[in-house]
């Protein structure tokens, strides 16, 4: 009978996950080389029959033996050589289980009475690679080269040993870290450092069987922004930065806070698309059109040659709607750029100019750029040198309130527009 632990949560009934429990047999225990060796997973706590196991051997997963109630493997060996086959299953049963696994290695020695072949190992290579695969590992960071203020987990990968049942110490800069240290933790959470720092982290593991083995990877806190730029129009006062429009440019730079940033292979991606022809060693930089009025996303992978950075960055991008803003333009000063005018309040009898500034159209488009003018609802037509450029003359001692609209769009794509109006007020 498998046995669940149930809590009350936020006012529900959750059930925990029961770990499934079985051993690995094998038949024969020691075999020769040229005999069928057949391993049967044995279940402790749970149903064979219900159970869906995953076969591996020597890491390739074995699809056609695989299965529902699939528990046992047979493996034919080869006659003529000893070999070192690792066998792997997943066990993942019906109802409130979590899945589970075990591995087993088994060797085999060359039998002279069989057909002839290469000599044997010796032993002391046998048991040296025996032992290797038996306790092999490696550690595996989410994130070797992290922003600063991240958060990163490291962890054993193996499949030599039953990782639950292994004893681990954690060190951080040769510092024990007891806390995270123990059976069964082969994984821990640190934060990531100031930018730049290095924090070198091992594990020393004893594996079920008693051996010991030690590894160590490190981890440097390095930023790697992305900066954009498009080709978009903007007034020459304009303080802030130019925003993308449809059928604009736009350029994306990885900025890498490391030394040998020009020497870094930079993998690119356009919407989870990979892009070969616009990647590569130094291929910093990516351009591409905005053709349509969607956001768009951008990712790039940065590494060196050694494998001692590795880093990932992304970032979304959408078009902006192009605007037009009306200013004031005075004789002597120019255009009063501080102020967008929606209002206007001047004394009557007097020219007053104006001025269209139109905002975030693609800079190859400026020249198909129309103008129209209305005032009181009255479109103001003819050919004009300066079609951005209005002047009202009002009649003297005359006051009045009148609109006045522009309307800008481009000539070879009228979908692409923006409006504005000011009211002005004659005194």
């Amino acid at each position: 009978m498998a046995f669940g632990a149930s809590i009350m949560a936020g006012g529900m009934l959750a059930f925990a996950q029961t770990a499934p429990l079985f051993t690995l047999s094998v038949s024969p225990q020691t075999p020769s080389a040229g005999d069928q060796v057949t391993v049967t997973a044995v279940p402790l706590n749970f149903v064979a029959s219900s159970t869906t196991f995953t076969w591996y051997r020597s890491g390739m997963r074995l699809d056609a033996v695989s299965g529902l109630g699939r528990s046992a493997l047979t493996i034919n060996t080869d006659p003529a050589r000893s070999e070192i086959i690792a066998v792997r299953v997943v066990a993942d049963p019906v109802g409130e289980y979590d899945s589970g696994e075990r591995s087993t290695v088994i060797p085999t020695s060359f039998n002279p009475a069989t057909e002839q072949g290469p000599a044997s190992p010796d032993n002391a290579q046998l048991r040296e690679t025996l032992e290797d695969l038996t306790s092999g590992f490696s550690i595996e960071a989410s994130e070797r080269n992290p922003n600063p203020g991240e958060t990163i987990t490291l962890r054993v990968v193996t499949f030599a040993f039953d990782k639950q049942n292994a004893t681990y110490r954690w060190y951080v800069n040769g510092a024990l870290q007891k806390e995270l240290s123990g059976r069964g933790q082969s994984h821990i959470t640190l934060p990531s450092g100031t930018e730049g720092e290095t924090k070198i982290v091992r594990v020393d593991v004893t594996t079920p069987a008693g051996v010991n083995r030690s590894k160590s990877i490190t981890v440097r806190t390095l930023s790697a922004d992305l900066y954009w730029w498009t080709d978009t129009a903007v007034p020459y006062w304009y303080k802030g930065k130019a925003l993308p429009s449809l059928n604009s440019q736009v350029t994306v730079a990885a900025l890498p806070n490391t030394a040998n940033a020009g020497q870094l292979d930079y993998r690119w991606e356009f919407n989870a698309s990979a892009l070969p022809q616009s990647s590569g060693f130094g291929r910093q930089t990516f351009s591409f059109p905005l053709n349509l009025q969607v956001e768009e996303r951008i990712d790039v992978a940065m590494k060196d040659a050694v494998g001692s950075f590795s880093k990932t960055a992304s970032l979304r991008i959408k078009p902006f709607q192009p605007s037009v803003g009306i200013y004031a333009l005075r004789p002597l000063r120019g255009v009063a750029y501080e102020r967008r005018l929606s209002t206007f309040e001047a004394p009557s009898g007097e020219p007053y100019d104006f001025i269209a500034a139109p905002f975030f159209f693609p800079k190859a488009h400026e020249k198909n750029l129309n103008y129209l003018w209305t005032l009181n609802g009255k479109d103001i037509t003819g050919a004009f040198a300066k079609p951005w450029h209005f002047v009202l003359d009002p009649s003297p001692n005359a006051p009045s309130t009148d609109r006045l609209s522009v309307r800008v769009e481009d000539r070879t794509k009228p979908a692409v527009r923006t409006a504005t109006a000011l009211e002005i007020r004659l005194r």
